[in-house]
């Protein structure tokens, strides 16, 4: 397996003008130019893009991921999902880190992924829970190149699996698989998970380890960047 390049790639409109000004041309066009766009390319949000920056994206066989949380969170614009898809281009569906999304919950963004293409384009088929959960899974795995050793459930693959509890609020009436873990379950709705073969989660409890314990150590790294950041305006912690 060669290796790859990640980018955030034509996330903010302040992105196009800027490179415009720079290389007379937008981010995706210099992308392809140096190189990078063809490079087994993994591009981040991928908002502002025309037309033809798409089918480039296709033509060099990129993927967007798309990161609906973060975006809404600092307004950047919404992600041409349909356009994108139409152009050929490789799609999944990320959180964006904490820094940009406050959460990693992946479950969340599956959700919120589809009902912001649906609002945005005043379509209730805008996007559908097969497609969404698709991104989220096989998606993602075909993006990092991973796509024939995981991301979905087939002989030969490792053994990575979610189990939710039918029993749970969230996915105990099901009228239809996909729609019901896009839109109807929630981290509290998993009951288990092995990765390659190995069972990290069991009835919704790690099997090993207590993540809680973190907690502590997590809240006295924050302070310790928040205060060194002077971030007195935006965070109690640098107080």
């Amino acid at each position: 397996m060669g290796r790859g390049i990640h980018t955030h790639l034509a996330e903010v409109r302040e992105e196009k003008t800027a490179a415009q000004l720079r290389w007379g041309k937008s981010t995706v066009e210099h992308a392809a130019d140096v190189g990078i766009l063809g490079a087994n390319c993994v591009a981040g949000h991928g908002v502002w893009l025309s037309t033809a920056e798409m089918e480039l994206i296709a033509e060099k066989e990129a993927a967007i991921i798309y990161n609906p949380t973060a975006n809404m969170i600092l307004a950047s614009g919404v992600c041409p999902l349909a356009s994108l898809a139409q152009a050929g281009v490789s799609l999944a569906i990320g959180t964006d880190g904490m820094a940009s999304n406050d959460s990693q919950n992946m479950i969340e963004v599956l959700k919120i992924g589809a009902l912001l293409q649906k609002v945005h384009g005043q379509n209730p088929e805008a996007a559908d829970a097969r497609q969404i959960l698709r991104m989220g899974t096989i998606g993602g795995a075909s993006a990092l190149g991973l796509g024939d050793m995981t991301g979905s459930l087939e002989p030969g693959k490792r053994a990575d699996l979610v189990r939710f509890d039918g029993d749970s609020f969230g996915a105990a009436v099901v009228h239809d698989a996909y729609q019901q873990i896009v839109y109807g379950a929630g981290p509290e709705s998993v009951a288990d998970v092995w990765v390659d073969g190995r069972r990290l989660l069991e009835s919704g409890a790690f099997v090993s380890g207590d993540p809680k314990s973190l907690v502590p150590k997590v809240r006295e790294l924050a302070r310790i960047l928040a205060r060194a950041g002077n971030l007195s305006e935006f965070s109690c912690l640098a107080r």
